[in-house]
């Protein structure tokens, strides 16, 4: 099992066309600015995106003010594991605690993208 799954909401909660997807909000903590974590994390939603077309994900990543990183990813349960997996992977040494919220799906959004 897999700690982010946790944040998941019951399928209840879930809007009927997008019911297979969920969204995820993540704060990271550590030293997490500075060395490249934004840059991984959308190069790994764009990779993701060419390996697994009919399971993409979309979402976008930003630092905060408080030296912590806040990133939002949406797609199915599966395809939301693959990929922070391999964004934990590589980052492991740079984050000290994550934080995870289960927040309302974007339909709109289709692209994972690099904020302020």
């Amino acid at each position: 099992m897999h700690p982010w799954r946790s944040a998941l909401p019951p399928r209840a909660c879930r809007t009927p066309l997008y019911a297979h997807r969920v969204r995820l909000q993540l704060q990271y903590t550590g030293r997490v600015q500075g060395v490249g974590f934004r840059a991984t994390a959308e190069y790994l939603a764009h990779t993701h995106n060419q390996e697994h077309p009919t399971r993409p994900v979309a979402g976008w990543v930003r630092n905060q003010p408080d030296g912590s990183v806040l990133l939002e990813v949406q797609g199915t349960p599966d395809a939301i594991d693959v990929y922070l997996d391999r964004l934990h992977t590589l980052l492991a040494n740079n984050i000290h605690a994550t934080d995870r919220l289960a927040v309302p799906d974007c339909p709109q959004e289709h692209t994972f993208t690099i904020r302020g």
